[in-house]
């Protein structure tokens, strides 16, 4: 959440935590069938709870109420967020109730706010967020073939083909998130989240530089990277021990941490965590390879790669690369370009232009099924594999 000054466009500050429907579960999936025995109420409760604590922090000392909230999600979130059930979406034809535009009062969520503006979404699994991102980054804009990826529980995709825009949502399950890995978290203070080796041996950072708690996506990738080089981990994914724990030099802000002696971690790595990256980065692979087939276009023809998301931000391309998760043709073309939900969020708060845009949007993307395609299928399995070097 940020709070920002709508005669400048200025943030002003900004606050973040982690989802409190996580006890209901990881992904949107099994939100929508806690929805479905009954438990809609507590999940938005969660959400409007959490909403509300970072408002009011925000807030606090500076004004009593804020004039508008722009809201952007996925579609779940937004249906749960505006006390709708998402049920509908949990099964063939994963049909939303609403995917336009929405405006409310504060009062109708409890929120110090006189507006409510929830944005619009293009489908089930292609929700606002996406939206924003396309706002953000104007991928129609270019006057080549351009990608947008969201990396994270769902792999969200959008290509614009040069004519036109077509999106996917590939599950690619939690892992990503940290979710489903024995020692994975969030991007929290504290979640290992690059990992590399320099002349000194193994280097691993956490964010804010505080003691190690976890491993976040960005640092798994880093990691089974790492341990694929020093063929700890073949091309099947096999370990060649029971499993890996983390022993490196915690490198901080502090440039004389560098040479600190080597720290063992509690970052464990598992075969069973192994299994669990595979999947994601397969699934995320196989819905770039499909969504580029099926709208004729070669991956090196693909001029940019816009990586979104928290994990986006962190991810280092290469080893991204090198275990599988994005295709060669796309080493030196992709940008991390950080959280674009609440980038494109905050210039429809401030432009009522972006607000149009994001709803022009949400129209004209079309959406490919990968379920329904072969390739999809035949490329998740060719993908499960790391790649020889």
């Amino acid at each position: 959440m940020a709070l920002v000054d709508l005669d400048s466009g200025n943030i002003i500050d900004s606050k973040s935590c982690l989802n409190p429907q996580h006890s209901y579960g990881a992904d949107v999936i099994s939100r929508i069938s806690a929805c479905s025995n009954g438990f809609l109420d507590q999940l938005r409760a969660c959400a409007l709870s959490a909403a509300n604590s970072m408002l009011n922090s925000l807030l606090y000392g500076r004004a009593d109420s804020a004039e508008e909230i722009t809201v952007a999600g996925n579609t779940t979130m937004l249906h749960i967020f505006c006390g709708i059930s998402p049920v509908s979406m949990g099964t063939y034809p994963f049909s939303p109730v609403f995917t336009d535009l929405k405006i409310f009062s504060g009062d109708s969520f409890g929120l110090q706010a006189k507006k409510v503006t929830v944005l619009p979404s293009v489908s089930a699994f292609i929700g606002a967020d996406i939206v924003s991102g396309l706002v953000f980054t104007q991928l129609d804009r270019s006057k080549t073939p351009a990608l947008f990826i969201d990396i994270g529980t769902n792999g969200e995709m959008v290509l614009w083909s040069g004519e036109k825009l077509i999106s996917a949502s590939a599950a690619a399950g939690p892992a990503l998130e940290g979710g489903n890995i024995s020692c994975g978290t969030g991007g929290i203070p504290g979640a290992v989240c690059k990992v590399y080796e320099k002349s000194e041996g193994i280097v691993f950072k956490t964010i804010c530089d505080k003691e190690p708690s976890g491993i976040c996506g960005s640092g798994l990738i880093d990691l089974i990277s790492l341990m694929l080089n020093r063929h700890i981990l073949d091309e099947t994914g096999s370990l060649d021990s029971e499993n890996f724990r983390l022993c490196g030099i915690h490198e901080m802000k502090d440039m004389s941490a560098v040479f600190e002696p080597p720290k063992s971690t509690s970052i464990l790595i598992t075969q069973k965590d192994i299994r669990e990256l595979q999947l994601a980065k397969s699934a995320i692979r196989a819905g770039i390879e499909t969504l580029a087939f099926e709208a004729g276009i070669p991956l090196d023809s693909i001029s940019k790669v816009y990586i979104a998301g928290g994990m986006g931000f962190y991810m280092d391309t290469s080893n991204a690369v090198r275990i599988g998760m994005l295709p060669e043709e796309f080493a030196e073309k992709s940008e991390p370009c950080g959280n674009t939900a609440l980038s494109g969020a905050i210039l429809c708060l401030t432009n009522p232009e972006f607000l149009s845009a994001a709803s022009e949007y949400a129209l004209k993307c079309e959406t490919l099924e990968l379920n329904s395609s072969s390739i999809f299928s035949t490329s998740f399995v060719e993908n499960m594999m790391f790649p020889e070097q």
